[in-house]
C-alpha cells in the first residue's frame, strides 16, 4: 500500500504538477480521480501526518481539481463508450462511473447488439429503465432451457453464459418488489446454484404481498428437489418468512 512508500505524498505532488501542462487520456483521468478520492477519505493513510499527506492535502486537492474540471472529459468518455476496442470501452466505463456520467443508454444499446453488459444495464434506480432491462431479459434469455432442474453446478464456462446473464438480473430484483417473476421462476429451477440462491434472495427481500400466487407452491416444490443444503435452508427460510 501507499503507506509503504515514504515519499508517496511528494511523488504524488510531482506527478500531479506534471499533469497540469499535459494533455492526458482517460487512464490518467482515472488515476487522478483515484488520488482525489484517496485524499478525501475520512481516515487511513491520507490522514497520517507521518506520511506527509495532511500537510500537502490542500495543494494536492487543488491539483486534482484542476485536472478533473478540465473541459472535454464528457466527449472523451462518450467517444470511448462508443469505441469498438474493448479496452478503450472498459476504460471509458470506469471513467464514466467515477465522474457520475450517465451511460445507461449506451450500455443498453450495446447489450441489444449482443455484448455482455447485463450487469451495467441492471445497475439503475430508474424504474422505467429497470423495466426495459427486465423485458429484454424475458424476451431474449432462453428461460425454458435455463429452468432445466437443479444441480450442484457453479455455472462456469461459455455454456452457462445465459445463466450468468440471469444472475445479473436476479441479484437486482430484490430492489424492485413484484418485478421479474418469470425470471425468478426460471432461476428457482436453474441448474446453477447462484441462479437459485439469487432467485430465493429476491423473493426473500419482497414483502409477502408482492409474491405471485404460484410462488409459494413453486418454492415448496423446489425445496423437495434441492441438492444443496445451504440453498435448501435459504428456501425454507424464505417460505417461513425469515430474512436472510
Amino acid at each position: 500500500g501507499i503507506e509503504a512508500y515514504q515519499d508517496g505524498a511528494e511523488a504524488t505532488e510531482l506527478y500531479l504538477t506534471h499533469l497540469q501542462t499535459h494533455e492526458i487520456d482517460l487512464e490518467a483521468l482515472i488515476v487522478v480521480k483515484t488520488i482525489d478520492e484517496f485524499l478525501r477519505e475520512e481516515s487511513g493513510e491520507a490522514k497520517d501526518p507521518a506520511l506527509g499527506w495532511p500537510e500537502r492535502a490542500a495543494k494536492l486537492l487543488g491539483l486534482t481539481e484542476a485536472v478533473l474540471s478540465r473541459t472535454g472529459w464528457e466527449q472523451k468518455i462518450s467517444d470511448g463508450l462508443n469505441s469498438e476496442d474493448r479496452q478503450t470501452f472498459w476504460t471509458a466505463t470506469e471513467a464514466a462511473r467515477m465522474l457520475d456520467i450517465d451511460a445507461w443508454d449506451v450500455y443498453f444499446e450495446r447489450l441489444k447488439r449482443g455484448e455482455d453488459l447485463w450487469y451495467f444495464v441492471m445497475q439503475t434506480n430508474d424504474s422505467d429503465r429497470f423495466d426495459r432491462g427486465i423485458r429484454f431479459a424475458e424476451e431474449t434469455l432462453p428461460l425454458k432451457d435455463i429452468a432445466s432442474g437443479p444441480s450442484d453446478s457453479v455455472g462456469l464456462g461459455p455454456e452457462f453464459r445465459h445463466h450468468s446473464a440471469l444472475d445479473c438480473v436476479l441479484q437486482e430484483l430484490r430492489r424492485f418488489p413484484g418485478k421479474g417473476w418469470t425470471l425468478i421462476r426460471a432461476g428457482l429451477q436453474s441448474p446453477t446454484v447462484r441462479n437459485r440462491n439469487m432467485a430465493v434472495q429476491a423473493l426473500q427481500a419482497w414483502d409477502r404481498t408482492a409474491w405471485p400466487t404460484e410462488a409459494e407452491s413453486l418454492l415448496t416444490s423446489a425445496i423437495e428437489v434441492e441438492p444443496k443444503d445451504d440453498t435448501r435452508a435459504l428456501m425454507v427460510n424464505a417460505l417461513d418468512g425469515e430474512s436472510s
